[in-house]
């Protein structure tokens, strides 16, 4: 029989259970003691590689919110852009409270502007004025408050002229056909009381605290033009709608949780539209298709030249942006006009006669810049801030 010979196990395998190195590849024991640590520029190195990594994710997350925003914030003003427009175009086929047809064409057309005119700014009121315009006949002053001499069953009382007598002669026409060669006195006007919509806006808004707190009378003036429209207001979530100045007024907001500002008529933003030229000469305004201007005397003749002030009009939505600020003169004149000026409407009774031009107009002795122009005074604490401006005139938003 053959015997092995059964070695027994090495002090070191008996003691660790596993081979053991050979000594020429163990590590002295100095070099195990100097690892135990990571040195000062090691530690550097790893906190500014953290630090730079934290930097690039958290500006990645800070542009991935603001891009939400803005993709929130376009949502919300295409939706408010689809019902004002079609809202908008449903004036010009508006049947006119006009009684007599037996006017002269010209004067014909002006009363209907007029006329339109007035409509557009009782049902699509972009200001508190508009909403509590007209008060009563005598109106001692413009001043809006609570005291005011508000009546529901007021008239505006729209005036036209036309050249009469080989147009040596002035006459003025009112809806009721009535003429007189003379500028009429205010009470002897026919006029026309509110629109059912108007007056639904009138009893919502008088002795409220929608006529003392006006930051943001425009933009709760839009909410109330939405939901006047049960069908158009489902179309909106809660988040989109908010009260900033919780006067009991809703707004809708944009993605930085501001409400979304809205103007009417915004002849000023003409040079800032993808959807306005301020041409009037080749985009002509539906409200006034026959281009008609006032009538004014001409060497002893009375004569109405043709008009290219009057260019189409387009409502204006608009977001101030990330900076939050509107940038955006939304009264005539003066921007920090406490919000009471009447966009058209024969506001004093003792001229009830105005320029055909008032909406578009520029001359600084009667309103100022136009309505819807960017801030241009440098000492104005939103001047130049419309730029990141989000609108429904930006291109490809209409």
């Amino acid at each position: 029989m053959i015997r092995k010979r059964i070695q027994a196990p090495s002090p070191s395998l008996q003691a660790s259970g596993s081979p053991a190195l050979p000594s020429s590849l163990q590590p002295p024991a100095s070099s195990l003691s100097s690892r135990r640590a990571f040195s000062l520029t090691e530690l550097l190195v790893v906190i500014s590689i953290i630090g730079m990594l934290a930097g690039i994710s958290l500006g990645a997350l800070y542009s991935a919110r603001e891009t939400g925003r803005k993709a929130k914030t376009k949502a919300t003003i295409t939706k408010l852009d689809m019902i004002i427009q079609a809202k908008y175009a449903e004036f010009f086929s508006r049947r006119m409270p006009i009684q007599n047809r037996r006017i002269p064409p010209d004067a014909m057309a002006e009363l209907k502007f007029r006329v339109l005119q007035e409509i557009m700014r009782m049902e699509m009121p972009d200001r508190a004025r508009d909403i509590v315009f007209p008060r009563r006949e005598v109106e001692p002053s413009l001043a809006l408050t609570d005291a005011a001499p508000v009546d529901i069953l007021a008239e505006v009382k729209p005036l036209a002229s036309y050249a009469a007598n080989s147009r040596s002669d002035q006459y003025f026409i009112d809806i009721q056909g009535r003429f007189s060669p003379m500028k009429p006195s205010f009470a002897n006007v026919s006029g026309f009381q509110r629109t059912a919509l108007g007056k639904r806006y009138f009893r919502r808004v008088v002795g409220s605290s929608f006529l003392t707190s006006t930051n943001f009378d425009s933009a709760e003036c839009l909410y109330m033009i939405i939901q006047a429209d049960p069908e158009a207001r489902e179309q909106f979530q809660p988040g989109e709608i908010g009260d900033a100045d919780e006067d009991g007024f809703f707004e809708f907001h944009d993605g930085w949780d501001r409400p979304i500002m809205f103007l009417r008529w915004a002849p000023g933003f003409a040079g800032e539209s993808d959807l306005m030229s301020g041409d009037g000469a080749q985009d002509l305004d539906p409200m006034n298709p026959r281009r008609i201007g006032d009538l004014y005397a001409d060497a002893g003749k009375w004569t109405r030249p043709g008009n290219d002030l009057t260019f189409r009009l387009v409502p204006l939505i608009y977001s101030g942006g990330p900076d939050k600020k509107y940038g955006i003169n939304s009264h005539h004149g003066d921007p920090s006009d406490p919000g009471w000026t009447v966009q058209y409407g024969s506001h004093d009774p003792s001229y009830p006669y105005e320029t055909i031009n008032k909406v578009w107009d520029t001359d600084p002795a009667v309103g100022g810049g136009r309505i819807g122009s960017p801030i241009t005074d440098a000492a104005h604490d939103e001047y130049d801030a419309y730029h990141d401006n989000i609108t429904n005139h930006s291109l490809g938003m209409n």
